[in-house]
């Protein structure tokens, strides 16, 4: 078998990968609700026997725009021993970067109520209601890829 090779920077583009990225029916789904939506993807690559790189980005459109991600590369990620180990990954790392924007809007909360609670005005919570329904969607469809991988469907155990 013949596998990919990095461009001059030593990073896999998006030809050599096989891209998994978030359904065009929830990403219409958050653009109704936030006017933009948010975008997520895996990408994976197998680059020798055993031996794969992936990574998983996001974006998200709704108030301060956050992001991450870029092409799988040797020098910057780990090598995992078969796709649906860097599959399960990738899902574990996008549902915790979610995690962390609903942590962010719990501590802002927090924050406002300490605020108000001594005579001060408003603060600016810097995750907004629309942040938070991007990122629970992002979370739950990356959590339902890694659950695909532990409990295959019906069909493919009755032949298996």
């Amino acid at each position: 078998m013949t596998y990919p090779k990095p461009n001059q920077h030593g990073v896999y583009g998006p030809e050599v990968c096989e891209v998994i990225a978030l359904p065009a029916s929830v990403a219409a789904d958050l653009a109704h609700r936030s006017h933009q939506g948010a975008s997520a993807e895996i990408m994976l690559v197998q680059v020798g026997p055993r031996r794969w790189y992936a990574t998983a980005s996001y974006f998200m459109h709704s108030g301060d725009v956050r992001s991450s991600g870029a092409y799988p590369a040797a020098k910057w990620h780990d090598a995992y021993p078969d796709r649906d180990c860097a599959l399960s990954a990738m899902c574990d790392h996008l549902v915790e970067q979610m995690d962390r924007v609903l942590v962010d809007r719990a501590d802002g909360e927090k924050r406002e109520a300490a605020f108000r609670k001594k005579g001060f005005g408003p603060v600016d919570i810097s995750v907004s209601l629309t942040e938070v329904a991007e990122a629970k969607r992002v979370a739950l469809w990356a959590h339902g890829l890694s659950h695909q991988l532990a409990y295959p469907s019906q069909l493919e155990m009755a032949f298996a």
